[in-house]
């Protein structure tokens, strides 16, 4: 049997408990007794879906932060049920605004932790994203230097200019976007004017992306100067 499977028996045992107790050991099924119930069960299930399901997906960053916070939940709203059963079986409303509350500040704290999550996970797609976005260039520029021979005496200012991109910052910004833009468009032509043969304009183009590079690096660096 997997762990999650064994949890939802777990879960499934003590809300059956739970429930057995409740009725067994309560004479007065007042209005203030079925609203306890209602918010003491909607913990129970919203606590057993979170520990046996929400918590074990592999993208869960705050993990065990949720699994806290939903566990004081749970334990909480069912000690504020059993009280209100006993000494507020007169005044429902009281007993409703109580569980309410609990339930709210739950609510508030699990949101919490979710826009943090998912701040979290937007970062690290933008950073995924400006990986792959300046890893294309420099593998765009490598597959432009491959195309020339090793003895051409032209390939080692088209590796100069490969150098000079590589060295620069990988994670990239919104302000040098155009930059990276204009390196693509010199890179293709770069390729294309390889495959032509055209010493002239390779020469004039490699020129112009050791340009780009340091404008870009200079962009970068001005924008974290530690």
């Amino acid at each position: 049997m997997s762990r999650t499977f064994m949890k939802g028996i777990v879960a499934a045992i003590i809300i059956v408990v739970a429930n057995v107790g409740l009725f067994l050991f309560n004479n007065t099924f007042t209005h203030t007794f079925w609203i306890s119930y209602t918010f003491m069960m909607m913990a129970a299930l919203i606590t057993a879906y979170v520990e046996v399901i929400h918590v074990n997906k592999k993208q869960i960053l705050h993990a065990y932060e949720i699994s806290a916070v939903t566990g004081f939940y749970f334990v909480v709203a069912f000690i504020a049920g059993l009280i209100s059963i006993k000494v507020l079986w007169l005044i429902p409303a009281r007993a409703f605004f109580l569980q309410f509350v609990i339930f709210a500040l739950y609510l508030v704290a699990y949101l919490v932790l979710s826009m943090h999550e998912s701040h979290v996970n937007e970062q690290q797609a933008t950073r995924t994203t400006d990986l792959m976005n300046f890893k294309y260039i420099l593998d765009n520029m490598k597959s432009a230097a491959s195309k020339m021979e090793y003895s051409h005496p032209q390939r080692k200012m088209v590796m100069h200019a490969y150098d000079s991109l590589a060295s620069g910052q990988v994670a990239s910004s919104e302000q040098v976007f155009d930059i990276e833009n204009s390196i693509t468009e010199a890179v293709e032509e770069l390729k294309a004017a390889i495959t032509g043969k055209d010493d002239e304009k390779v020469e004039k183009l490699c020129k112009r992306i050791e340009e780009l590079s340091d404008e870009r690096k200079s962009k970068l660096t001005a924008r974290r100067p530690f």
